[in-house]
């Protein structure tokens, strides 16, 4: 089991420094493979025992053996991710490389890192919805809204949460039959988590698509879906998320093939009836 995976399986479980390591560990353990326990302790700002008991709460049998299996990862990304950190060295000065340059490492990061056991998951209960909410806000909006009108094409039974008044309004009628989907990023939009926080409370399953385990979504995300989305200017970089979605748009419409083609071949006919598309 990859050091990742053991981190999203015992998350929901430690404990606050526990988790604030994990937190630390996940962005950062191509830099801690190089340090001792007690240089990490400080760097995480916690105790040198605290470390040692991270290590075998999660499943090793000390510090030594979660440096292995961390270097293990590092070395396995060397033909990938490590090749595009020398390509933005020298691509640094022109924005154009620069962007599209991190762009690319966020998205291999992704695809190396995903939970696909959550990622199926989150498919299943998507397909199988009575309804589906989705709540993004700011500059996640556009994720939301994309994701949205996907699913509604294919499934017929999703809405785009996006009152900024009542988070409340907007999901009083989720069930426990039903999936709400929560995207948001650093920083955290506060009417997103209120949204999954709510739905959590109502029983429905909720699904979140967010860039670290220490995001305040992940408390209340029952399927958790983690994109990197690394920037260096101050925009934040949302290819990864975007790709995300478009994968999950994708596998939801393999779980009833048919039906999917039934769908888009109504749909097309309508465009074509009301010429929804200018062709020449």
């Amino acid at each position: 089991m990859s050091f990742i995976k053991k981190i999203q399986e015992n998350f929901h479980g430690m404990s606050p420094k526990h988790k604030k390591m994990a937190g630390y560990l996940s962005d950062n353990y191509d830099k801690v493979v190089f340090q001792t326990a007690k240089a990490l302790a400080e760097d995480v700002g916690v105790s040198e025992a605290t470390v040692i008991r991270f290590a075998t709460h999660i499943g090793y049998k000390g510090y030594p053996d979660m440096v292995k299996a961390m270097s293990e990862m590092v070395r396995s990304r060397i033909t990938t991710v490590d090749r595009l950190q020398l390509s933005l060295k020298s691509a640094q000065g022109h924005p154009v490389k620069d962007v599209m340059s991190r762009d690319t490492l966020n998205i291999r990061r992704t695809m190396e890192e995903l939970d696909m056991a959550s990622f199926n998951e989150a498919v299943t209960r998507i397909a199988n919805a009575r309804k589906i909410f989705v709540v993004s806000f700011r500059s996640a909006a556009s994720l939301g809204s994309f994701l949205q009108y996907y699913l509604q094409i294919l499934l017929r039974n999703c809405t785009l949460v996006s009152s900024t008044v009542s988070i409340v309004d907007d999901l009083a009628d989720v069930t426990a039959q039903d999936v709400v989907i929560g995207i948001s990023f650093a920083r955290y939009t506060k009417l997103t988590v209120e949204g999954m926080q709510f739905a959590r409370g109502r029983g429905a399953h909720t699904v979140a698509i967010t860039d670290t385990h220490t995001s305040p979504l992940v408390r209340y995300g029952d399927t958790v879906l983690l994109a990197h989305r690394d920037m260096a200017y101050f925009i934040d970089s949302l290819a990864a998320p975007l790709s995300l979605i478009n994968a999950l748009i994708v596998a939801v419409s393999t779980e009833n093939p048919e039906s999917t083609k039934q769908r888009l071949a109504e749909l097309e006919a309508l465009w074509q009836q009301y010429q929804v598309y200018d062709i020449e």
